[in-house]
């Protein structure tokens, strides 16, 4: 794989895996039933950011390898709930520590005063603590392939201080993937 395409990847991959982190953080700290629609957000939130580096196209998603067995659970029901619950509202059975999946409950007043609300999945602290701990595993193998990419892309001259951004672009038919540094 072209190695800033694999860099891309990775820093893709390490910004995902960030939001986790703070995003469950937060929902710890404000962890009460008093803010069920913000942990509601910040569930949705968690699910999406975790699942993004590894629902990519073929070329440049993470690879499932990545995870360490100790983490595989977590992993599989981050990418389960994204797949079934926030991406696709597939009907299914499964009670797990964020609840049912996709429950619909019917609040009836008589002929034509109906009201529905969707039960979806709003996440526990036992579980935060689990994706933190998953997160900042997969962050640190990020930082570490990051490492190594930038060291054998850069290897005869030193990078610039700066912001920069890696960009697709397309060359004659061909994603290529560059670094450009953005203007302050």
């Amino acid at each position: 794989m072209d190695k800033m395409k694999e860099l891309w990847k990775y820093a893709y991959a390490w910004a995902s895996f960030k939001d986790v982190i703070r995003f469950a953080e937060k929902a710890l700290q404000i962890y009460n039933p008093d803010n069920d629609l913000l942990i509601k957000a910040l569930t949705y939130g968690i699910i999406t950011s975790y699942a993004r580096p590894f629902k990519q196209n073929k070329s440049i998603e993470l690879s499932d390898s990545i995870v360490n067995t100790r983490n595989w659970e977590c992993h599989e029901l981050l990418i389960e709930l994204r797949d079934k619950v926030i991406s696709h509202q597939d009907p299914v059975t499964t009670n797990t520590d964020f609840g049912y999946f996709n429950q619909v409950k019917i609040h009836y007043n008589g002929k034509e005063d109906w009201q529905f609300t969707t039960v979806h999945p709003r996440i526990t602290p036992r579980k935060c603590e689990e994706i933190i701990e998953l997160a900042s595993d997969l962050l640190a193998k990020c930082d570490d392939m990051i490492d190594k990419l930038f060291e054998a892309i850069y290897s005869s001259g030193k990078l610039e201080h700066g912001k920069y951004s890696i960009v697709p672009v397309n060359e004659k038919g061909r994603m290529q993937f560059v670094l450009k540094k953005m203007e302050t």
